[in-house]
């Protein structure tokens, strides 16, 4: 008996962004039976950034990718100099 791959609950708050000739989708989610949620970063070169931490909620995945943005920019999430765990 194989076991069943585990429903990913997709926020509301997963969208894409854009800024000048930046484009990044922003992918919040869950496993069905978890409370954690995770986010990640996709470029249009499909390349991802993905935050190692779980958040509490959707919400606070949003404000961490939000705070990123505001203090160091959209293009440096997505291509930071040096490697970073989030």
């Amino acid at each position: 008996m194989s076991e069943k791959a585990p429903k990913i609950v997709v926020s509301t708050r997963s969208c894409t962004v854009v800024s000048g000739d930046i484009k990044v989708d922003v992918h919040i989610y869950r496993f069905e039976h978890s409370s954690d949620w995770s986010l990640q970063l996709v470029n249009k070169e499909s390349n991802s950034v993905v935050w190692l931490e779980p958040f509490e909620s959707e919400e606070a995945a949003w404000e961490e990718f939000e705070e990123g943005v505001r203090e160091i920019g959209l293009e440096n999430l997505l291509n930071p100099e040096e490697p970073t765990v989030h």
